[in-house]
């Protein structure tokens, strides 16, 4: 029993001996009720001070905990290209690294990095065929969803901004440029509209604008409107349309790309410039239906026209049709084509497919991939013709040929 309590009962026993019977009983009951009061006051304090002590060491510990995550993955492959005048042949090793960390309850971070060690042999008129081993920048960036409601969602992107996220391979393949990006959706999981709007800058798969002196730094905008149903399960549409524009590309790009199909006039490192601009816009989509429990079947396109080259010079269509068929023992059976098609100036060629012959080509592709879903890895290959459109003093109709062993991605 505490000292307070103990001088309370002895101050009632006392008024219980001295006073009158009314106002003795009258002061027992204030000084028990007192004695209530102050106990319970004790108890609930001593209770609160354990909840506050809780509450504020507590979120402080957690809050420190980042959501960390890295995944890798490894493959090995080999190449082959050849034309009339050059060819290569190439093997490979190949290691992937994807790392993701939440920092905030609403801010993200990614970054993405192949580390590559190729050998082989390459007869190349300009060098760009040779086989080139080092590291490898894929993405790298932060997000941050200022809006994450149920039907309406905004995102900001910023860092390395991995250009397939477009859905436009006759446009930019497989580039990381730093840059911007703006993202609204609205909607649920059966119909989504969405708006996006990036501001980037058009670089190397090094990250370097290869700009000479002081030229102006290149930009390249985009601004897209997307539409996404999936009305029920197995089927599943999109349809979108973007709005392009590169700005003052480096007059490198423009002596690289003059031998990758594109018009350039004069001929000097720190003169040479494309002869049209690039403006324009891309349209497409995608269908993916599951037609059994077994099979499934895709199809995607897009069209790419620059607005500021002529007739003959300025469109480009893609078409792409995929199958996805489950084999027994775990494994999918995944075979599919394409065929192509890019005019000399409907794109820089320094950004466009190699695979494809950059631009001024038209052809078709074939690929076969077997995913071994237990076992965690696949195996692809992979067969390219493209022939020229406009004659050229450069270009030769090209084949292209790859095999590659690759695993899943898994979790460190």
């Amino acid at each position: 029993m505490s000292r307070d309590r103990r001088d309370l009962q002895l101050n009632s026993l006392f008024v219980k001996r001295e006073g009158s019977p009314w106002l003795s009983g009258w002061l027992s009951l204030s000084v028990l009720a007192l004695n209530l009061a102050c106990s319970v006051f004790s108890s609930t304090a001593h209770a609160q001070s354990a909840t506050s002590n809780l509450s504020t060491t507590t979120p402080s510990t957690t809050s420190r905990v980042r959501e960390f995550q890295l995944y890798y993955r490894s493959s090995l492959g080999a190449r082959s290209f050849a034309n009339a005048k050059e060819q290569s042949q190439f093997t490979g090793l190949g290691l992937d690294l994807d790392t993701r960390v939440r920092l905030l309850p609403r801010l993200t971070a990614r970054a993405r990095a192949g580390l590559s060690l190729n050998s082989g042999y390459a007869q190349s008129q300009f060098g760009d065929k040779s086989p080139r081993s080092g590291v490898m920048m894929r993405e790298a960036h932060l997000t941050w969803k200022a809006i994450e409601g149920e039907s309406v969602r905004l995102g900001i992107r910023a860092g390395a901004i991995d250009q397939d996220s477009l859905g436009a391979s006759l446009l930019v393949e497989g580039q990381p440029f730093p840059g911007v990006v703006e993202r609204l959706e609205m909607g649920n999981e059966s119909f989504t509209f969405a708006l996006a709007a990036q501001q980037a800058i058009p670089t190397s798969s090094t990250l370097s604008t290869r700009a000479v002196e002081s030229e102006v730094t290149p930009s390249f905008t985009t601004e897209t409107a997307e539409i996404e149903v999936h009305p029920w399960e197995g089927f599943r549409g999109k349809v979108f349309a973007t709005h392009f524009r590169f700005s003052n590309l480096p007059s490198t790009v423009a002596i690289d790309s003059q031998a990758l199909g594109n018009t350039i006039v004069e001929l000097g490192p720190n003169t040479s410039r494309f002869r049209y601009e690039f403006d324009g816009f891309v349209a497409g989509g995608e269908l993916n239906l599951k037609l059994s429990d077994a099979l499934s079947w895709s199809v995607s396109g897009h069209m790419v026209q620059n607005s500021k080259a002529p007739e003959t010079y300025r469109n480009g269509q893609l078409v792409r049709t995929e199958f996805s068929w489950a084999l027994p023992g775990d494994i999918d059976l995944k075979p599919g084509a394409e065929m192509f098609f890019l005019e000399s100036d409907a794109t820089p060629g320094f950004y466009a497919s190699a695979e494809r012959g950059q631009t001024n080509r038209q052809g078709w592709a074939a690929d076969l991939g077997l995913w071994f879903r237990e076992e965690r890895f696949k195996v692809s290959g992979r067969y390219a013709e493209a022939d020229v459109i406009n004659s050229s003093l450069i270009q030769t109709a090209q084949r292209f040929f790859m095999i590659r062993f690759e695993t899943f991605y898994e979790k460190l």
